[in-house]
């Protein structure tokens, strides 16, 4: 029997769950059934370093054929672990950037996965909020350690359209996410901008009340869901 090693960055929620129900949907149609031929070992991180780090060492005490990694810190971790054995990423910004793969054409070493190309994304939003309101010249974006290289890459599209940018870095979960909306507003910002992290993705319903007690502030987020606009 095969053995899996399941790394998950989100917690054990709903949204984590939906996550992994996926992808056992996906195994079996490829002719893996969890219990007849193929075991799945399953970690929850929650954003806590350590308890990733621990994870880490759990799963490759039991010897897993490949690894799945969810998130740039499980994937830091595994990196640090092992050389040797398959890992397989996803909900990655910049692999390349981070050091995981030597480029998107040819990974080399023992990691590969798939890549939502978050940073052209978030260049993007930048420039789609300039064009609906261009009028407007403070761009607040919200951000975590997991999206700092999409702040880096939005902030620079802001500055080549003449935008003052106020950042609001967040730091472990979880978030205020309701406090750091107030102080985009209270920082006079006229537009807000949410990257995508994945530990922002089981406080999306905060976040929209958030946004919707500041309803003259245009947001836009490119990893929780729809995109809202205000006037």
């Amino acid at each position: 029997m095969r053995r899996v090693g399941v790394l998950m960055s989100v917690a054990d929620a709903p949204e984590g769950q939906a996550r992994l129900a996926a992808f056992l949907k996906g195994l079996q149609q490829w002719g893996w059934t969890e219990g007849r031929n193929v075991r799945i070992d399953t970690r929850w991180g929650g954003g806590d370093a350590e308890r990733t780090r621990k994870n880490v060492a759990e799963l490759l005490a039991l010897g897993p054929d490949v690894f799945l990694a969810s998130g740039d810190h499980p994937v830091v971790e595994l990196q640090h672990a092992t050389r040797t054995a398959p890992i397989v990423f996803t909900m990655v910004g910049d692999p390349v950037g981070a050091g995981f793969v030597e480029s998107l054409a040819r990974p080399g070493g023992n990691i590969t996965g798939f890549v939502f190309q978050q940073l052209e994304l978030a260049q993007k939003q930048v420039e789609l909020l300039n064009q609906a309101f261009p009028d407007r010249t403070r761009l607040a974006m919200l951000f975590d350690a997991q999206s700092a290289d999409q702040f880096v890459a939005a902030e620079r599209t802001a500055k080549l359209l003449n935008l003052q940018v106020q950042s609001l870095r967040l730091e472990n979960p979880p978030y205020d996410f309701e406090a750091a909306i107030r102080g985009a507003a209270s920082g006079d910002a006229q537009m807000l901008l949410i990257l995508s992290s994945p530990f922002f993705l089981p406080y999306r319903a905060r976040i929209v009340e958030g946004r919707m007690r500041t309803a003259s502030l245009p947001c836009s987020s490119p990893g929780i869901g729809p995109s809202w606009a205000g006037s």
